[in-house]
């Protein structure tokens, strides 16, 4: 099984290097990498849902989220169905948010993934509405964050020792 899924990816790559050098030859429209990129992202989702064998099994899972997130997020930014943001980083920890989350949904053992998939959410979430001038000294403030974090920690490990 293995070693017939492997050779599906270099089939896939040499088709669309083909269709490319076709669409060259032929003057047809070759559509640019801003148009494209959105989409390779959400065929690496759809790649990584492939992976996924149901509940409690978390293959794949991160990266079918990951992947859909930025996937959905830029080609809304560049079909301009959300405002333009010049500076998208803050989707990247949203995604990795969500992923993490993701995999504790699928595996509900993995109490570990809620504490990085929040944090970023809460990182990620607080910076892009500081990109979309919703909310203002992010810079200033975000240590807050991190102390509240720390703070939940501490509780958590005392409340252990108990």
């Amino acid at each position: 099984m293995a070693k017939q899924r492997s050779s599906i990816v270099p089939g896939i790559v040499l088709i669309l290097i083909g269709l490319y050098f076709l669409a060259n030859r032929l003057d047809w429209p070759i559509p640019d990498f801003f148009e494209i990129y959105p989409f390779v992202f959400l065929l690496l989702a759809i790649a990584c849902a492939a992976r996924i064998r149901g509940w409690g099994n978390r293959d794949g899972v991160f990266g079918t989220f990951f992947f859909l997130t930025l996937g959905v997020f830029f080609i809304l930014r560049n079909y301009d169905l959300i405002p333009y943001i010049y500076h998208p980083w803050p989707i990247w920890l949203i995604a990795a948010g969500i992923g993490c989350i993701a995999v504790f949904v699928f595996a509900p053992s993995q109490w570990g993934m809620l504490i990085p998939g929040s944090a970023f959410l809460l990182f990620g979430g607080a910076f892009l509405l500081r990109e979309f001038d919703i909310i203002y000294n992010v810079d200033r403030y975000w240590p807050i964050i991190v102390i509240a974090i720390g703070v939940g920690i501490l509780l958590k490990g005392l409340r252990k020792q108990v």
